[in-house]
């Protein structure tokens, strides 16, 4: 149990209940789920929006649309390099903490909790682990995208759902197992 990320939820969690387990998220950069698409959006953009402003300075176009380019060029660049920082340090500013009855996740001193059932969703790719305790969607016009890629805000997806990222796997997977039992023993 990660002693650091227990400091953290031990003062957030419910009279009553116990840590099973406390971890945080693995920064490191790796490859994920959702991350193609999120990664083909930014070269979609990257290369309209390139082609788009050398067009509007190579023939002199007003300062405006320069400008309006500039805007679609950030979105390129973040979708392409930003996000990966961004999910990096948010991974170092989050907790996660299981209790007998349900999930903690805090990010930057927010809490969300989410209320343990029979039925969650485990990914585990190589040493990492995912466990989604809701829907990773937001509602949206037309398609939504999985938690995590670092650009929930712009593609309506949501990261307090989950514990994303955990290498501590085996004692997660573990503690859940536990905490399971004693739920369905209710």
């Amino acid at each position: 149990m990660n002693e650091d990320a227990r400091g953290e939820l031990q003062p957030v969690i419910r009279a009553g209940e116990s840590l099973l387990w406390a971890g945080r998220p693995d920064p490191a950069w790796r490859w994920r789920r959702g991350d193609l698409a999120a990664t083909a959006t930014g070269v979609v953009f990257g290369a309209f929006i390139t082609f788009w402003l050398s067009l509007a300075i190579g023939n002199g176009a007003p300062f405006f649309f320069p400008l309006f380019g500039s805007v679609f060029a950030l979105f390129a660049l973040w979708m392409l390099i930003g996000r990966w920082f961004y999910r990096a340090a948010r991974a170092r500013r989050t907790a996660y903490g299981l209790t007998p009855t349900r999930a903690y996740i805090v990010v930057k001193g927010s809490v969300t909790t989410h209320p343990l059932r029979e039925s969650l969703t485990v990914r585990r790719s190589g040493e990492h682990v995912d466990v989604v305790f809701a829907d990773e969607t937001r509602p949206g016009r037309g398609w939504t995208a999985v938690g995590n890629t670092g650009a929930e805000f712009i593609m309506r997806s949501r990261y307090d759902a989950a514990f994303y990222d955990v290498a501590d796997a085996d004692g997660l997977l573990g503690a859940l197992d536990r905490a399971q039992r004693s739920v369905t023993k209710d």
